[in-house]
């Protein structure tokens, strides 16, 4: 209930600037510690990474985000 009470709380203030709570919470992970592998973002939200990776791509595309290829792993930066 609380979750729902902060996301409604955000919810006009993201929608002037084009996001959702979920992606601002991404971004501000990937602004505490730049260059975060999927894997580690997705345990830090809480997610599968088949329900962030779309959010990433969805992300990189706005601009917001660069997708970089490691060895063993997608990295995702601010762009």
């Amino acid at each position: 209930t609380a979750s729902h009470v902060v996301n409604r709380a955000y919810t006009q203030h993201l929608k002037e600037l084009g996001l959702t709570y979920p992606q601002y919470i991404t971004l501000t992970l990937l602004w505490e510690r730049d260059g975060q592998k999927v894997t580690e973002l997705a345990a830090q939200l809480q997610m599968g990474s088949n329900t962030l990776t779309p959010l990433l791509k969805r992300l990189e595309a706005m601009g917001h985000i660069k997708r970089s290829r490691g060895e063993q792993d997608v990295a995702y930066r601010l762009d």
